[in-house]
């Protein structure tokens, strides 16, 4: 039976990013490349270990087979990070369907967030417990190796004591 190879693909990235180039051809049982094969190839989300859907996957998801060959080079996983399942099919079928796995990790920080908000205290009292940040990108995915200055400032007029830039360690 006719069946889709993938003779390339990423097997990790980056959320947010464009994954390193998918080829994928179609071949006959024993491994030829099957030249006289037309159509367009799909790639859709098959399963994510997060949850993930097809809204996750962006960029150009058919692609018209050339010689019965094709690539995916513009394909972002926007989403939590975790194990994700692309399903590559050809479009009115009669040829197997092959699955790519690969593990998508936190991306680019996006902002950061209080773990550990401030406590209400009174004027010239020190905080009742430590203030807490995180780094986080697109997806609140924690960026884990986020290790930059924070600064935490006041407005209105009022005066803030004591240290109040840190490193972020996450």
């Amino acid at each position: 039976a006719t069946k889709l190879v993938l003779s390339a693909r990423p097997t990790s990235g980056y959320n947010r990013q464009t994954l390193s180039n998918f080829h994928v051809k179609v071949t006959d049982p024993e491994g030829n490349v099957n030249t006289a094969t037309t159509g367009d190839i799909s790639v859709a989300v098959n399963s994510a270990s997060n949850g993930g859907n097809t809204t996750n996957l962006y960029g150009t998801k058919t692609q018209a087979l050339t010689s019965a060959e094709t690539d995916f080079s513009d394909l972002q996983i926007r989403g939590t990070a975790g194990t994700w399942v692309l399903r590559f099919s050809k479009d009115g079928g009669g040829v197997s369907t092959v699955d790519a796995s690969l593990t998508i990790t936190y991306g680019a920080i996006d902002h950061i967030a209080f773990s550990q908000q401030p406590t209400l205290t009174a004027s010239g009292v020190e905080f009742g417990s430590a203030v807490t940040v995180t780094a986080y990108d697109g997806n609140d995915n924690v960026v884990t190796n986020y290790n930059h200055t924070v600064t935490l400032s006041v407005n209105k007029g009022a005066t803030f004591g004591g240290t109040y830039a840190h490193e972020l360690n996450n």
